[in-house]
């Protein structure tokens, strides 16, 4: 029995892994395209309570990190100009990401 707790214990803790989304929403104009790319990193918290009403809260998620870009080009250059942004987010998640682990 305490094998399956400990394999429990550990499916639980890689199970709630931080998450990386992303988010890519395009709107056809006359000129050309616009969007917004939202990215967000979350994580699973442990039980927790609210504090303005008690009520518990069995699976919380947290966002750890998140980025907001707003996107316009015209129709041939919308596609490579979002994946220009979008790897432009990533290096920078990487890099906070890096920066993160490494505090005191």
């Amino acid at each position: 029995m305490d094998k399956w707790y400990r394999d429990w214990e550990e499916l639980q803790k890689f199970g709630s892994m931080p998450i990386l989304w992303f988010d890519l929403t395009s709107i056809e104009m006359k000129s050309g395209c616009a969007g917004n790319i939202d990215v967000e990193v979350k994580t699973d918290l442990k039980p927790s309570e609210m504090i303005s009403t008690g009520t518990l809260i069995n699976n919380p998620e947290f966002i750890i990190w998140s980025n907001k870009n707003s996107l316009s080009a015209p129709f041939l250059g919308f596609s490579p100009h979002a994946i220009q942004a979008s790897e432009q987010i990533m290096k920078q998640f990487v890099r906070d990401w890096t920066a993160s682990q490494n505090l005191p």
